[in-house]
């Protein structure tokens, strides 16, 4: 529902950032480290906010982030690309003398 939420008010009150990359397990446990760091850092941000403003200047935020190695073959069956295809046709060609 929030996700929702977030996707219909996108530059308005929200953000949603969704992307899927390959990399190493240990590219992936830096990043996971990094986004740790980060929600850390916006509690304790929030936590002085709520020592220091008044609660008509508080706004409530709500963060969501899922992180994790995806068997997407599984999920969702990908095709080759058709430039990957177009590349494997062009590789059987006779190539023209220069």
């Amino acid at each position: 529902m929030f996700i929702g939420w977030a996707i219909t008010h996108i530059e308005k009150e929200a953000t949603f950032v969704s992307f899927s990359r390959r990399m190493r397990p240990e590219t992936a446990e830096m990043v996971r480290r990094e986004a740790e760091e980060l929600a850390d850092r916006a509690k304790l941000l929030a936590h002085h906010d709520q020592h220091t403003t008044p609660e008509d200047g508080l706004v409530g935020y709500k963060w969501t982030f899922a992180f994790g190695a995806t068997p997407f073959e599984a999920i969702m069956p990908i095709g080759p690309h058709a430039r990957d295809t177009a590349a494997r046709i062009d590789a059987g060609k006779p190539r023209m003398p220069a």
